[in-house]
């Protein structure tokens, strides 16, 4: 299903992966963010982990980031301050693992958000939409009044 929120376009998939992101990581430049172009995606990675948060901030640079870590983590440099924005969203929403001493491991922090915050994917999910300004009406999206589109399996 796809829509519209605000400036952001989106796209919902089902296949447990990003058609967008596939696209990418196999180096298709027809889905190269260029310089203007802001984009994110939320990638379950259901098949093969790990979960990906893949954002562009508008500069041609993406940063990926594994679910439960800081963007900022790549040590890469921030031009736009868009991901130090985003990142904040994060950790103020409780989706970055903060590590010792507030926990000793991933699989703690991941235990802490699953029973007390909803899980890191819905976590992420609600940090990434209140930081961007995205809505996505969550009783169309279950009742399938969105228009949908298909698209190609990037390994079909």
């Amino acid at each position: 299903m796809y829509g519209v929120s605000g400036d952001w376009s989106y796209v919902l998939e089902d296949s447990g992966s990003a058609t967008w992101y596939e696209r990418w990581f196999n180096d298709d430049p027809a889905v190269k963010p260029r310089p203007g172009e802001e984009m994110v995606c939320i990638n379950p990675n259901i098949a093969v982990q790990p979960c990906w948060l893949v954002y562009a901030p508008g500069d041609g640079a993406v940063w990926f980031t594994e679910f439960g870590q800081s963007p900022l983590d790549s040590r890469r440099k921030d031009v736009t301050g868009k991901v130090a924005v985003l990142d904040e969203a994060l950790r103020a929403a409780g989706a970055v693992n903060p590590g010792p001493p507030e926990f000793g491991d991933v699989p703690e922090w991941t235990r802490f958000v699953d029973a007390h915050l909803g899980g890191v994917p819905a976590v992420l999910w609600q940090a990434v939409s209140d930081s961007l300004g995205i809505r996505i009406p969550r009783a169309d999206v279950e009742e399938g009044n969105l228009p949908v589109a298909l698209l190609d399996d990037p390994y079909a």
